[in-house]
């Protein structure tokens, strides 16, 4: 017999490739940022996929970052003992029926064939399970799993490891009350079909990686059969959850993992809380991404595009001109930034700590090379004049106000420092900008606002080092 067990867990990776299927707007990011509105910090709503497949962790520290941040950590529901049991029972045809019961010879023929090309076993070792649970299983065998969890579970983990109150959107019954409205004739044009969906399944799980939500509409429609029950898997749902998640973002600042397909559409979520009149804008959410940034604004109800390049490079410390000491791994990538002067390179190089008894949450340097420009001077009053555009510029970009700033120097290069309260969350940033020869470095950790003068700040600051 197959376990209960393993088919609870499926019933999520299921339950996604349903939801993505059918939504209505292209919308190249799963990860997004909720400020305004009344809200007195923001929020964050990241589309997740229930599968196990490594590659849709590849996941920006940006992620862990903004879920350092957040209260509360939010999913459709919470997993656990209870919820897997409630799922189980629900999966069982009731009053001692069986599939022979519910189905049609043909259509128990039918099944029967494609289990056991598929998984091997007899249909009667499914006897006692309702039809879509057994198009679960079949679907899960279509999917590479090289994870211990999916990706919910995993940002779920985290979120416990970090201490954070978890709460689910959606109750257990309310999901298998969707699971229960689908009909046998779906399941069975599932089934009858059941060999192109390598294919197609595949496709999703790009489409996915890419953010790319109007490729997912793409590859199914709703036409026939599907139009009630998509109601109620996508639409009843949507609706709901923003409901419940507009609530919990008046009180508190919410990281939220939802199911991707819910974010897009004129009635997803994303869609639903700019009309709402909240700010909603689209962040980093993979270490590998080449997208265009998109900002969304009710005033215009209108997609803002600006273009930027965001393709990483792989870079090493080790090849840089200068010394400096992270707490942990560091990811390196490169950018460029558009001025009046022109287009210039600009490094990253970022260690987002995961463990919450990190004394910081981030730690960032980064350069830019000003080459051919004249913005290396002796003059006293044009570097002064410099770095105050520089530290104003930095406020405004981060919505921070300026605790205190002084001049500094390394190396008789000349230099600023700033520390500044977000005004929107209870954190601070101490920045150090130095100007060697023509380029411009920046050194900056983000702390609790009330922690920004520990240790681990002066160790950091303190082993950058260019190289003569």
């Amino acid at each position: 017999m197959i376990s209960l067990k393993r088919i609870t867990q499926s019933v999520l990776i299921f339950f996604v490739l349903l939801i993505t299927e059918i939504t209505s707007q292209p919308v190249n990011s799963l990860f997004w940022e909720i400020s305004g509105n009344g809200l007195s910090r923001p929020s964050y709503l990241f589309g997740t996929i229930h599968i196990k497949d490594s590659r849709v962790f590849e996941l920006d520290e940006n992620v862990f970052d903004k879920m350092n941040l957040a209260d509360v950590f939010v999913m459709e529901i919470i997993p656990g003992p209870e919820m897997l049991t409630a799922v189980s029972q629900a999966m069982v045809l009731e009053d001692g029926k069986t599939l022979e019961d519910v189905l049609t010879t043909k259509e128990y023929d039918l099944l029967g064939t494609v289990v056991k090309k598929n998984l091997g076993v007899d249909l009667i070792n499914f006897n006692r399970f309702k039809p879509y649970a057994v198009l679960v299983l079949l679907l899960d065998s279509k999917l590479h799993k090289d994870m211990p969890h999916t990706l919910d579970e995993y940002l779920y983990n985290h979120a416990v490891e970090l201490e954070k109150e978890c709460l689910g959107l959606e109750t257990v019954e309310e999901q298998i009350d969707v699971f229960n409205s689908m009909p046998n004739s779906l399941v069975i044009e599932f089934v009858n079909n059941f060999d192109s969906y390598d294919k197609e399944i595949q496709q999703l799980i790009h489409a996915y990686l890419d953010a790319d939500l109007q490729k997912v509409l793409e590859l199914m429609n709703e036409d026939g059969d599907w139009k009630e029950f998509t109601e109620k898997l996508i639409h009843e749902r949507n609706l709901r959850m923003v409901n419940r998640l507009r609530k919990m973002i008046s009180e508190k600042s919410v990281f939220a993992a939802i199911g991707a397909g819910h974010l897009a559409g004129k009635d997803g979520l994303v869609e639903t809380l700019i009309r709402d009149g909240y700010r909603v804008v689209p962040l980093r959410h993979t270490s590998l991404q080449k997208s265009d940034e998109k900002i969304y604004v009710k005033e215009t109800d209108e997609l803002i595009t600006r273009q930027v390049q965001e393709e990483k490079k792989t870079l090493n410390l080790s090849d840089e001109p200068f010394d400096i000491t992270f707490p942990g791994r560091v990811t390196g990538w490169m950018d460029s930034i558009n001025t009046d002067a022109g287009a210039f390179p600009e490094v990253f190089y970022s260690y987002y700590p995961k463990n919450v008894s990190d004394e910081n949450i981030s730690y960032i340097l980064s350069y830019i090379d000003f080459s051919g420009t004249e913005i290396n001077s002796n003059n006293k009053k044009i570097l002064e004049g410099f770095f105050k555009d520089l530290v104003n510029e930095k406020l405004n970009e981060l919505d921070a106000e300026l605790i205190y700033q002084l001049n500094t120097s390394i190396f008789a290069y000349p230099g600023v420092e700033f520390v500044a309260d977000f005004k929107s969350e209870p954190t601070a940033v101490i920045s150090r900008y130095f100007l060697i020869e023509d380029r411009l470095y920046e050194l900056s950790v983000k702390s609790a606002a009330n922690n920004f003068t520990n240790d681990a700040v002066k160790r950091f600051f303190d082993s950058f080092k260019p190289l003569k």
